[in-house]
């Protein structure tokens, strides 16, 4: 069917691209699905560009990417912080930006889990620890493990500038859910 030409179309042009940490991928691998292809790049998802396929917008792209580390980790028990440390490039961020705010949506065992894993792992870069602390200072209200975590890496040595810096500074809502819990008392 149509429908899953589509799918399929869209599930190995995403398969393709993150592997690759392109945002395009050759036309040729979508040779057998010709007429599918012209019809996504008709209706506008996707577009083609002499011999290369890719998104019209990155932000969809960004999204299936989430949407497919997000069904892996629950249906094949997949860990996402294996995916994030497999390419750590800034190619990474958006992608997970949107893995985060869907976990945070539907499944915040697992939200918790990535957040307290990647910001604890060495192994995972700066910049991406950044990102996860830039999205934690826009939870409003902070949700109650998200407090603790914070809580928690603010008594470790090397955390306290940067959750001041990323987090609590001029964040009320972190401010005062830190305060209630009795986290800035000394």
């Amino acid at each position: 069917t149509l429908q899953s030409d589509v799918a399929d179309v869209l599930a190995r042009l995403v398969a393709s691209l993150d592997e690759r940490g392109r945002l395009d991928a050759p036309d040729a691998l979508f040779a057998q699905q010709g007429p599918t292809v012209d019809a996504l790049c008709s209706v506008g998802p996707l577009r083609r560009d002499g011999a290369l396929l890719s998104f019209v917008h990155q932000s969809y792209f960004d999204y299936l990417v989430a949407e497919r580390v997000l069904s892996e980790a629950v249906q094949a028990q997949r860990d996402p912080l294996d995916w994030l440390k497999s390419n750590q490039s800034l190619f990474r961020r958006d992608q997970l930006r949107q893995l985060l705010t869907l976990l945070r949506d539907s499944d915040r065992p697992l939200h918790g889990a990535l957040l307290s894993n990647a910001l604890r792992d060495p192994g995972v870069r700066f910049h991406l620890k950044q990102l996860l602390l830039g999205l934690l200072s826009q939870a409003d209200p902070p949700l109650d493990y998200e407090v603790r975590l914070v809580a928690e890496l603010v008594g470790q040595p090397g955390w306290w500038t940067q959750i001041h810096n990323s987090v609590i500074w001029a964040k009320s809502a972190w401010f005062d859910a830190l305060d209630r819990g009795e986290h800035l008392r000394t």
